[in-house]
């Protein structure tokens, strides 16, 4: 076995859940759910689509908020120079989402600090713009420092498209008014597909080169694949009429 592999496996056992990661992700948890409420009008939202609005908070509660706890564990872990720790590439996942949470969090507080001057759809529209951005950027910077295989790194390189894609798009809603997304909806969609495809040839790869991962690594990796979900989803009924 090669010796990157044998610090892998070294590290699945040395860094096991503890009750203080449980305790960090409820603090997180509770973090992403006050920004949230908070940057919420819902007044402005039809009482048939609040359901919907309620789902998505609660996955972006349990999701952002399990990405700052993950990634806030794999910061302590380096760190520690003792430890040992060396990030597989699924913490570097974790520290990517994390990114998107805490940019996501601060453009609900600016759209919530902006909702009494400016029309919601504008506000909105420029909110996407700037977390897509920024997602964008981050995808580029992690993928560009993630020491690990092409395949992993292609993870973190392929949603940029999409996201810069999708930034022009909102930039362009919130001058000109309107905007066609159907484009964007199908850009996103094989983007993701050959996202899980990779993402399951990456996993596959590493099963056969005998690589044992540590917990930061699987819930970067279950993350990662529920934001896919969650997009594919967005955009799949955005193409049938349902939403938006």
């Amino acid at each position: 076995m090669a010796p990157s592999h044998q610090a892998d496996n070294a590290a699945e056992r040395r860094f096991p859940i503890r009750i203080s990661h449980l305790l960090l992700l409820s603090v997180c948890c509770a973090a992403v759910a006050a920004v949230q409420n908070l940057a919420t009008e819902w007044s402005a939202i039809p009482a048939d689509q609040r359901w919907l609005v309620q789902l998505n908070h609660l996955f972006r509660t349990l999701g952002f908020g399990a990405a700052l706890a993950g990634a806030a564990a794999a910061v302590s872990y380096w760190r520690s120079r003792a430890s040992g720790y060396r990030a597989s590439p699924g913490a570097w996942l974790l520290l990517w989402i994390a990114s998107l949470a805490l940019v996501l969090g601060a453009t609900d507080i600016a759209a919530a600090v902006l909702a009494g001057d400016t029309h919601p759809f504008f506000v909105y529209q420029y909110q996407l713009g700037a977390l897509h951005t920024a997602a964008a950027v981050a995808c580029v910077v992690f993928g560009v420092l993630l020491p690990a295989r092409l395949d992993w790194k292609l993870l973190l390189f392929l949603p940029a498209i999409p996201l810069l894609v999708a930034a022009g798009v909102n930039f362009w809603a919130a001058r000109h008014a309107w905007a066609n997304y159907a484009v964007l909806d199908l850009l996103m969609i094989a983007t993701y597909l050959v996202e899980v495809l990779l993402l399951g040839y990456a996993c596959v790869r590493d099963q056969r080169e005998g690589v044992r991962r540590d917990w930061l690594h699987w819930l970067g990796v279950v993350l990662f694949c529920g934001i896919a979900a969650h997009d594919l989803a967005i955009a799949l009924l955005q193409l049938l009429g349902v939403l938006n």
